[in-house]
């Protein structure tokens, strides 16, 4: 009898819990073949500690307690989460605006819980024609590639870049240490003024000068209502930029994705977006215990899953101490001015629709809303 043969099921569990961290054994002990699924997935643990990953880029917190806290958070949930999620982690600054207005607008809309996180993207039309990761890689593939690549507006439109480990390396980002300020490029710039502007706009029936002068006083009370809890908004208007560039203003988006989602919402891929062949499809690499603390991938944000938490969990952490804490009381706020917003029925159905479809004409549409109770087209498998 071979010495592997006397390992117990139970002895592989906690050779494979001692061992990760320090001698690597456990990529070379086998799970024993009655375990599988979720199961197998809870015996590798957390995602960023599989493979034996190293730990020291956890040492650039070491001076900031309230960061260090929001890291041991990640780990706890990817702990409790990895038997049926993979996670995936993106850092960022300038968008942290949108972001939580596109929560709070789902949150009006159709009940998305705003308090527990922002969402990335919201108009479920601009995803008509890129649904999946599938069909974004072709399109990378026969356009982007030429075009801008991963910077291409279409593909912004509909996607991001992450990274698969909370003590990733790179390419390019270390969560870590871009977490206080963000990570963001500075090329290609997205104009975030016209962004908002557009956005609030598309919410509206009529585009006169009357509802013009509406959004404008709207974008102003938001805005002034994101400086009072330190969000930074000085990629938006230059008239309420009092908050600096390189203040402590880092967000990081943590974002659990049912494994039977994430190749149809994620692929593997180098910096810029190109595809990662060798670590396609990226469900395989991650759901091994495997090292994934050097890589990117690519996200769908699709908002029908991304408002659906049995499908996409997220949970946030604000480098700045203070925006962390009182993010939800920042939340209620946003929810009160897009409430009076939308007080009009005919204008809230109006932007239900426009969010959904882009089909409105200049007149509301009552009748779309009466029989929409939800702002998910399909059931999930």
């Amino acid at each position: 009898m071979s010495d592997a043969t006397l390992v117990t099921e139970s002895t592989v569990d906690t050779l494979r819990s001692d061992s990760r961290h320090s001698t690597g054994l456990s990529s070379y002990l086998p799970a024993p073949s009655e375990i599988t699924g979720a199961a197998l997935q809870r015996s590798f643990g957390a995602q960023s500690r599989r493979g034996g990953a190293q730990q020291f880029q956890l040492n650039v917190l070491d001076d900031d307690p309230h960061c260090k806290a929001c890291f041991q958070s990640f780990y706890q949930r990817e702990e409790e989460l990895c038997g049926d999620f993979a996670v995936f982690y993106h850092s960022y600054t300038d968008g942290a605006v949108m972001y939580e207005l596109y929560a709070a607008l789902a949150q009006v809309l159709y009940g998305f819980d705003a308090q527990q996180a922002p969402l990335p993207r919201l108009f479920k039309k601009k995803f008509k024609d890129i649904p999946d990761s599938n069909t974004l890689k072709h399109k990378f593939e026969t356009d982007y590639i030429h075009n801008k690549k991963d910077h291409h507006p279409d593909f912004r439109d509909v996607a991001f870049s992450v990274m698969c480990s909370v003590v990733s390396k790179g390419p390019e980002v270390s969560i870590p240490v871009v977490f206080r300020h963000g990570y963001n490029h500075r090329d290609d710039r997205v104009t975030f003024s016209s962004l908002l502007y557009n956005l609030l706009l598309s919410l509206l029936p009529k585009k006169g000068n009357k509802e013009q002068k509406e959004v404008k006083e709207l974008m102003d009370r938001l805005l002034q209502h994101c400086e009072r809890y330190h969000l930074d908004t000085h990629n938006y208007t230059a008239e309420f930029g009092k908050l600096q560039p390189m203040v402590i203003g880092g967000h990081m988006l943590q974002i659990f994705i049912r494994r039977d989602l994430v190749d149809r919402l994620a692929y593997a891929s180098e910096p810029f977006g190109n595809v990662d062949t060798e670590r396609e499809p990226v469900s395989n690499w991650i759901d091994g215990d495997t090292d994934v603390s050097w890589g990117q991938a690519r996200l769908i944000s699709h908002p029908e899953y991304f408002m659906d938490s049995s499908a996409v969990k997220m949970y946030v952490a604000s480098a700045d101490e203070d925006f962390h804490r009182d993010r939800q009381e920042f939340q209620e706020g946003l929810s009160k001015l897009f409430n009076e917003f939308l007080t009009d029925p005919g204008r809230r159905d109006f932007a239900m629709a426009a969010l959904a479809d882009g089909q409105c004409t200049s007149s509301p549409v009552p009748s779309q809303a009466k029989t929409w109770k939800s702002p998910f087209s399909f059931k999930l498998r």
